[in-house]
C-alpha cells in the first residue's frame, strides 16, 4: 500500500512544477515545445508561425509567436537494470554508450540507473565523464547487474525532480524494456508530472521478436510510447534478441552486426532543440484537454510526411485547479 506521505510528496512536486510552467499573468497564453522532423527523422527548418497550426476543441488558436530555444538542453539518462533487463544488457549497456557519445560535448549530462528504486544517481555537477566512467566500470560482463524489480514511473518523477527548474528543451532519455512492476506512482501521474514540468520523454524500447513475443511486451511497449508521445517526445523499439531459425529458444547474437544496427536504430531518436510557439486560448481550460499542433502550406493544409512532437493536453492554471 502506498503510504499518505508518499501520495502527499507527489502531489505537492505536481504542484509545484505546474506553477513554474504555468506562472503566467495570463493563463490564456502558453508556450509550447513543438519537435518538428521530416519522415527520415531529419530536423524541419526554419519554421515561422505561419508553417503552424494548432487546434483546440476544433477551433484554430491564434499563435502570437515562434521561437527556436538556441540554449543547450540538459538530458537525463534513466537506465533499467531491473531483473528484466537481465538478459538484454549488453543491448541496454550499448544504447545508453551510443547516446552519449552522440550528443554534443556541451550538452549537460546526468545518470539514474534504477530497479525498483535509484540504485545509481550521478548529477549535473558530476559532468559526463562521470556517467562515462560508471558504464565503463559496469560493462556487459557485470554479474551483479541487473536485478531486483522494475520502478519505472517512480524513476520519471526523481529524474523531474533532478531537473527542477525545468529549462526549455530539458529532456528525460530512459533505456528500458518499458516494463514496471514497482512504482507507487501511476503511468498517469507520471504523464501529468512531465506535462506539469514542459519536460520531453524520449527513449528505446528493447522489445522481442515475434517468436517470444507476448501480449504483455506490446503492452509495455505502448505505455511507453504513450507516456513520450505525451510529453511531446518519442520512443523507438529494437529488438535486443535474434533466436535462430531452427529452435524455439531465443539465443543471443551481440556481434558487430548487432550493435551497428543498434546505433543507427538509436540515430533516429536524436534529441533535438525544439520550437517555442507560444499561443492564445479562448479560456483557461478546467481540466487537462487535448489540442493538436500541425505544420502547414501556404493554404493552410497539413504538409505531408512531417512528423509533429508536442504535449497531447494544455493543463489548467494552479490558481484555475484550485477553484474548481
Amino acid at each position: 500500500m502506498v503510504s499518505s506521505a508518499k501520495l502527499l510528496g507527489v502531489a505537492i512536486l505536481l504542484g509545484c512544477m505546474a506553477s513554474s510552467l504555468s506562472g503566467q499573468d495570463n493563463c490564456r497564453q502558453r508556450t509550447v515545445p513543438v519537435t518538428v522532423t521530416d519522415a527520415h527523422g531529419a530536423s524541419v527548418q526554419p519554421l515561422t508561425a505561419h508553417d503552424f497550426k494548432a487546434i483546440y476543441r476544433g477551433h484554430p488558436l491564434n499563435i502570437l509567436g515562434v521561437s527556436h530555444a538556441q540554449a543547450q538542453h540538459r538530458i537525463v539518462v534513466l537506465l533499467d537494470v531491473s531483473g528484466s533487463m537481465h538478459s538484454i544488457w549488453p543491448a541496454a549497456h550499448a544504447a545508453a554508450t551510443d547516446l552519449i557519445a552522440s550528443t554534443d560535448f556541451r550538452t549537460p549530462i546526468a545518470l539514474m540507473a534504477f530497479s525498483d528504486k535509484v540504485q545509481t544517481a550521478i548529477d549535473f555537477s558530476a559532468g559526463r565523464q562521470a556517467v562515462i566512467r560508471w558504464l565503463e566500470s559496469n560493462p556487459v560482463e557485470t554479474p551483479k547487474m541487473p536485478q531486483g524489480k522494475t520502478a519505472f514511473y517512480d524513476t520519471i518523477v526523481e529524474a523531474i525532480k533532478l531537473l527542477q527548474p525545468a529549462q526549455p528543451g530539458d529532456t528525460i532519455y530512459a533505456v528500458t524494456d518499458g516494463g514496471d512492476n514497482a512504482s507507487h506512482v501511476s503511468a498517469q501521474k507520471a504523464t501529468l508530472a512531465l506535462q506539469s514540468a514542459g519536460i520531453r520523454l524520449m527513449g528505446i524500447c528493447l522489445t522481442y521478436p515475434s517468436l517470444i513475443e507476448t501480449p504483455e511486451e506490446d503492452e509495455r511497449g505502448r505505455k511507453f510510447f504513450d507516456l513520450a508521445r505525451d510529453s511531446g517526445g518519442a520512443t523507438v523499439q529494437f529488438s535486443a534478441i535474434e533466436p535462430f531459425a531452427d529452435s524455439r529458444s531465443p539465443r543471443f547474437s551481440y556481434d558487430e552486426n548487432f550493435f551497428a544496427k543498434l546505433k543507427s536504430t538509436t540515430a533516429t531518436i536524436e534529441i533535438r532543440e525544439p520550437y517555442f510557439l507560444t499561443v492564445e486560448l479562448p479560456e483557461d481550460p478546467a481540466k487537462p484537454t487535448g489540442w493538436r499542433f500541425e505544420v502547414v502550406n501556404a493554404y493552410g493544409r497539413s504538409r505531408k510526411g512531417m512528423l509533429v512532437f508536442y504535449p497531447h493536453e494544455v493543463l489548467p492554471c494552479p490558481a484555475s485547479s484550485d477553484s474548481h
